[in-house]
């Protein structure tokens, strides 16, 4: 065996013919084999694990008093593409199913909610969403509030919030628990059927890359 001169390849000697084809296979063999491990980490890349959650029932009527948490079904199996057991909803929380494995998520929400009765002009609407340890019962890892005011408006109240974030090893120990209040005090509201959605995307590993 010899080597090259400047990059000092492995070179079987140009007498030794069978020597030669089987480097040539050998070093195709290894590059077909990193070329099929790029192209899997770009359809990861592209085709980032997304669970998509809509409220099949209403959630309410509320009273200014109190507040609802509340939970969504299986991920809509139209529009996910998560991978792993199917994702399922527990009182007040997403199961501890939610996060499949540690990394950086995605995760957003958005409701729409109405008066049952009368609007009390400059009242709030707020939904809390905290990712928390346990499934709701443990320590809370984040929390993402969004508040907004109303006006004497109808049509309802439409808003939301998204935060990234970053799950551990015990990623099977996370659920993530949303609760809805409001201070209009003039009647109830409720957020009917289709009209809180939720998704969950997988950003990436929470290692860092590295290019040499």
């Amino acid at each position: 065996m010899r080597f090259t001169d400047v990059l000092e390849l492995p070179c079987p000697d140009e007498t030794d013919f069978g020597a030669l084809a089987l480097y040539m296979q050998n070093l195709a063999n290894r590059l077909e084999a990193m070329l099929l491990e790029q192209q899997a980490a770009i359809e990861t890349f592209n085709e980032a694990p997304t669970a998509i959650f809509v409220n099949t029932s209403t959630i309410g009527p509320v009273s200014s008093a109190g507040s609802a948490q509340f939970s969504f079904p299986n991920a809509d199996a139209i529009f996910s593409n998560y991978t792993g057991a199917a994702i399922t909803s527990s009182t007040g929380s997403l199961a501890t199913s939610t996060f499949k494995q540690s990394g950086l998520y995605h995760l957003g929400w958005f409701v729409n909610c109405t008066e049952v009765g009368a609007i009390t002009n400059d009242s709030f609407r707020q939904v809390a969403c905290s990712i928390r340890n346990n499934a709701g019962v443990g320590s809370t890892v984040d929390i993402l509030h969004r508040r907004v005011t109303s006006e004497n408006l109808a049509g309802g109240n439409f808003f939301g919030n998204n935060l990234v974030f970053s799950i551990g090893e015990d990623f099977a120990l996370h659920g993530v628990l949303f609760e809805f209040s409001h201070g209009n005090i003039a009647s109830d509201m409720q957020i009917t059927a289709g009209n809180a959605r939720a998704w969950i995307t997988r950003i990436g590993s929470r290692e860092t890359i590295e290019v040499s």
